[in-house]
């Protein structure tokens, strides 16, 4: 799970393709849904990857199908924090069905 949560905040090679499922889907806390790999792949670079000084992962913990993390990240001294939920296709944890994310 803690490499997810890097590979969405901080990927610059796209390590997070290898991991989604091509029908994952991607869950905004505003609402917004999109769905498949290539959409899903191309909003997290575009949208949600950032310029920051540190990433801190506080909790990263998988179980079964299911995953979360939580975080803080650090721009020019001030944090934010965030938390990712994450669906696994199944109990081997290799391959993303759904992304929550919230805080970013």
């Amino acid at each position: 799970m803690e490499e997810v949560a890097v590979a969405i905040f901080h990927d610059p090679h796209d390590h997070l393709r290898q991991f989604l499922a091509e029908d994952v889907t991607l869950y905004l806390a505003d609402g917004t849904v999109i769905e498949g790999s290539d959409a899903t792949s191309l909003y997290i670079a575009r949208e949600v990857r950032r310029s920051f000084d540190t990433l801190k992962i506080d909790h990263a913990i998988t179980h079964g199908r299911v995953g979360a993390a939580n975080a803080l990240v650090t721009t020019d001294g001030r944090q934010a924090g965030f938390s990712i939920f994450v669906d696994y296709v199944n109990t081997k944890a290799d391959r993303l069905k759904a992304i929550k994310l919230y805080g970013f």
